[in-house]
């Protein structure tokens, strides 16, 4: 049952479809893993889904949904981190009782997280995406992947549509600078 004016489950249903792969680049531009991403989706459609009733259906509906996208993504992140640091924790009483060293694993990033994704893009441009802040990786994504307008872009992350291109505009620079000298590093 739906109060009057408010979003029907079928239309939800239809704007959350339209907007799913752009809602999915949200998540990936903060977890940058892809089954993470797609849980964070998942999550963010059940949370909307139960507050259909505080929508208001003259408003944007991408904007509300990727803001929900967004805080289930980040918090999805929080918990990942404290489970990595629980077992780090774990495994450094293991291996300290073990032996007196400890083995790091074979995959980490330059900022000490694990590329749990390989498949979405290559190591150099993962690498160069983990190295981008939250807000200027999901923008990028955001006008790359899904060729969203700065506006669009800004209202589904609910910031200034400059803001907006200023993020895009620097990452590009920087994974352009990264990228390059990566591609120069393993040339040498």
């Amino acid at each position: 049952m739906t109060r009057r004016g408010a979003l029907s489950e079928d239309a939800f249903a239809t704007r959350f479809q339209e907007g799913a792969r752009a809602l999915w680049c949200i998540a990936y531009g903060i977890l940058m893993d892809r089954n993470l991403a797609e849980d964070a989706v998942q999550e963010a459609a059940l949370v909307g889904f139960e507050k259909i009733a505080q929508f208001d259906p003259e408003t944007n509906f991408q904007a509300w949904m990727s803001q929900i996208v967004r805080f289930s993504a980040l918090n999805m992140a929080r918990r990942k981190q404290r489970r990595k640091a629980s077992n780090d924790a774990l495994e450094f009483v293991e291996a300290d009782t073990q032996s007196s060293h400890l083995h790091p694993p074979s995959t980490i990033s330059g900022t000490g997280k694990l590329f749990d994704d390989a498949e979405a893009f290559d190591d150099q441009t993962r690498a160069a995406l983990l190295r981008l802040d939250e807000d200027a990786r999901a923008c990028l994504l955001l006008r790359t992947l899904e060729e969203l307008s700065y506006r669009e872009i800004a209202q589904s992350l609910d910031m200034v549509e400059g803001t907006a291109m200023s993020h895009v505009h620097r990452a590009r620079q920087r994974m352009r600078t990264w990228l390059t000298q990566a591609a120069a590093e393993a040339s040498a």
